[in-house]
């Protein structure tokens, strides 16, 4: 053989030599089913010896449970997709079901991931002990996926809300808008979790805005009966989007950090002594509406348990009641109205 074809046939025997050993020494298992064995703290520290198994007979995922104290459970919700492994289920004796989120590592054969029930979470590794193609030995720790902070998609939630007033003044000019204090107020929502950290909420809230002590602005319309006891009502309701932060900057925390936005529509009036009373008569036409109202804000969630959460939140609202065309004095009478909303309650999820 001429040296120059020799040359170039070493480096590829080369190449193909070591492609033959990279893949021997990565070789991928074929799934996560088989049987698993791995190590929990129990709840006297000690550890306790659970043994899982996973089949994929016909295509639909089945899964048991053994540990040394309970004996064989039989697992529900079973789900496998791409790397994640989830399921579910309830020992007998136990009242709250658990929880199981992991995944499966293909490059080097290992399953990890966390139980939960009521807000305790407990890592674990499992070591494969049968099935699939071959069994390599971890090179690296694996990663803890995040815990599941919603085990519901529906929930429920129920807030006090205390309303500051935010004043937009002109000028150092004070209409009745600018002329308003705090007011308690509270809310209901229904809450679609999308995903474990990314929820669509509708809510529906009572509030409202009080009129100042101070005669000195509260007193600048006697002609249309404003005084200290007049209210400004403000109902709506409102789609809300909301993205929760906690597994990436509080991964170990019981608190959630969330950023909230919404916008929906606000049925408002000005009334003359109090919330329900007559309504407030300018240039001919009742101060009334319905308009459109946006919020943003930020808050936290604090897990109770994996079904309850207490919440606090704070929340600048916007309610367009503005109306230059009927009322074209918005310096000196009626604008735009905004409060900050600082709220506490708790979310309980349903399913």
């Amino acid at each position: 053989m001429p040296r120059n074809q020799r040359r170039l046939i070493m480096p590829i025997v080369l190449v193909a030599a070591l492609a033959v050993m990279l893949w021997t020494a990565t070789a991928l298992a074929a799934d996560p089913a088989g049987e698993w064995v791995g190590k929990i703290k129990g709840p006297n520290k000690k550890d306790v010896e659970i043994k899982l198994a996973l089949d994929n007979a016909g295509g639909t995922w089945k899964a048991a449970l053994t540990d040394t104290t309970l004996g064989q459970t039989t697992l529900s919700d079973v789900r496998v997709s791409g790397n994640s492994v989830s399921f579910k289920f309830q020992p007998e004796g136990v009242p709250y079901p658990a929880t199981f989120a992991g995944l499966y590592d293909p490059e080097h054969d290992r399953l990890s991931g966390t139980f939960a029930v009521r807000g305790t979470s407990r890592f674990v590794k499992f070591k494969r002990i049968s099935g699939g193609d071959m069994v390599i030995e971890a090179s690296e720790e694996p990663k803890e996926p995040a815990r599941i902070r919603h085990d519901y998609r529906l929930g429920l939630s129920g807030r006090l809300s205390q309303w500051a007033s935010l004043h937009v003044v002109k000028d150092n000019v004070y209409n009745i808008n600018a002329s308003t204090k705090a007011a308690l107020n509270y809310d209901g929502a229904v809450k679609f979790f999308v995903k474990d950290g990314f929820a669509v909420i509708g809510r529906y809230y009572r509030g409202g805005q009080n009129m100042s002590d101070d005669p000195a602005l509260s007193g600048q319309w006697p002609q249309l009966g404003i005084s200290s006891d007049s209210y400004i009502t403000l109902d709506g309701w409102e789609v809300a989007v909301t993205g929760y932060l906690g597994n990436k900057i509080m991964k170990k925390s019981k608190f959630n950090p969330y950023l909230t936005g919404g916008a929906g529509v606000v049925s408002w009036e000005l009334n003359r002594d109090g919330r329900g009373s007559d309504i407030v008569v300018l240039d001919r036409v009742p101060m009334q509406g319905d308009d459109l109202a946006f919020s943003a804000g930020l808050g936290t969630e604090y897990e109770i348990n994996q079904k309850f959460q207490l919440e606090f939140e704070v929340v600048w609202r916007f309610f367009k009641t503005e109306d230059d065309v009927v009322w074209p004095d918005v310096d000196n009478t009626w604008s735009n109205t905004h409060a900050w909303s600082i709220s506490f309650g708790g979310t309980y999820g349903l399913f």
